[in-house]
């Protein structure tokens, strides 16, 4: 009886592991082109540029603003059926829209996950 119910219980505990999803959230790193000049009140638009694994993910925008300073980070959140996601590199889009009020320079941070982060001006007229 011993022997029958050891594979028994090992196959059950592998069904029950490979049926469970991975659940987190990983920090991408995100590129743009933004315009170089735009006016005061116009709808400016351009895309976060981001790259995901085989399981995708739910983008999630985290904006931090100080004046005319603007920090982007992009986290996704990622469901992985059965913990299992390909190698392949998927790109894709954020599209991010600013409106200025005021006439000024604007920064742009881009949040790198290894903390070198990207910036890029808007100059407003």
């Amino acid at each position: 009886m011993k022997l029958y119910l050891f594979p028994f219980a090992t196959l059950l505990i592998f069904i029950v592991a490979c049926n469970q999803d991975c659940e987190y959230t990983e920090q991408v790193a995100i590129s743009a082109t933004m315009p170089d000049v735009v006016t005061v009140n116009q709808l400016v638009q351009f895309n976060l540029d981001y790259g995901t694994n085989g399981c995708g993910g739910t983008p999630q925008l985290n904006e931090e603003i100080d004046g005319n300073h603007r920090k982007l980070t992009l986290d996704i959140d990622v469901i992985a059926p059965g913990c299992a996601c390909t190698e392949q590199f998927i790109f894709q889009e954020y599209p991010y829209n600013f409106t200025p009020t005021s006439a000024g320079t604007y920064t742009f941070e881009l949040s790198q996950p290894n903390g070198d982060n990207l910036l890029d001006t808007i100059i407003v007229q």
